[in-house]
């Protein structure tokens, strides 16, 4: 069994060792999770905070990248027109013109 584990800071992360769904975890609280993240159909590849820590992109095996608030436990936005899925997620700061 894989374990991912993603941290927003030194308290917050998120972990997936199950296979569809993520959690929130407060590493001062360890017994529940603070959410469940559910959506993907398949297992999860990768788990990327964005820069402001208040969502985060999910990659999985159904060939699908999900953006998540933070705080909810439903994807806000899904992508699926990949043949095939990166295991290496990144958040790229907006450019300014």
């Amino acid at each position: 069994m894989l374990v991912f584990i993603t941290f927003l800071n030194f308290v917050i992360f998120v972990l997936q060792f199950d296979i569809f769904s993520l959690y929130t975890f407060d590493m001062r609280k360890l017994g529940m999770p603070i959410n469940v993240h559910m959506d993907h159909v398949s297992a999860v590849l990768d788990v990327e905070y964005s820069p402001t820590g208040k969502e985060f992109v999910s990659g999985s095996f159904d060939k699908t990248l999900r953006i998540f608030p933070a705080d909810q436990g439903r994807s806000r936005y899904s992508f699926s027109q990949f043949k095939h899925i990166s295991i290496i997620l990144k958040f790229k700061p907006k450019l300014m013109r």
